[in-house]
């Protein structure tokens, strides 16, 4: 899941309060809370809006890699973007979304509403294509142009 140890770290080090990153996040400060805490998963949108003010990889938030550096060339998460890679590889490895979800634990239609909401995604199931495939979720999104992270 998230790397809720990093999210502390970073607000510490930035000394910045909670309340000061639920503002950044515009999300209630017992909100926030949970999200380091771990007792809540942010979304991919609210991970970005971390992930460019702290200037770090979502892959590094998402407990993916220890490496802090970040060469994000956009800002933005290009979600057509995410959308072709989410079934470019899965395909391209042979599955299907029926074989995926058994894989994942997640169900078939979960998947298909990834591929076409991706808004929507699971950090759950993004987290777990991404070490799965050996993809940067950051690749995926459209952020940088450094495709693996392990």
């Amino acid at each position: 899941m998230q790397n809720y140890l990093l999210m502390g770290t970073l607000r510490i080090k930035n000394n910045l309060t909670q309340k000061d990153v639920s503002d950044i996040l515009k999300v209630s400060v017992n909100t926030y809370k949970l999200y380091e805490t771990g007792l809540r998963v942010m979304t991919l949108a609210e991970l970005n809006i971390l992930s460019n003010f702290y200037d770090v990889s979502l892959n590094a938030l998402l407990g993916i890699t220890k490496n802090l550096k970040c060469v994000n060339v956009n800002k933005r998460i290009n979600y057509k973007m995410l959308v072709f890679y989410l079934r470019y590889l899965r395909k391209k490895f042979g599955y299907t979304q029926k074989t995926l979800g058994e894989k994942f634990n997640v169900a078939p239609n979960s998947i298909s509403r990834y591929e076409t909401k991706p808004r929507l995604i699971s950090i759950y199931y993004l987290q777990r294509f991404a070490k799965e495939f050996h993809i940067s979720i950051d690749y995926i999104c459209d952020k940088t142009k450094e495709k693996e992270v392990f």
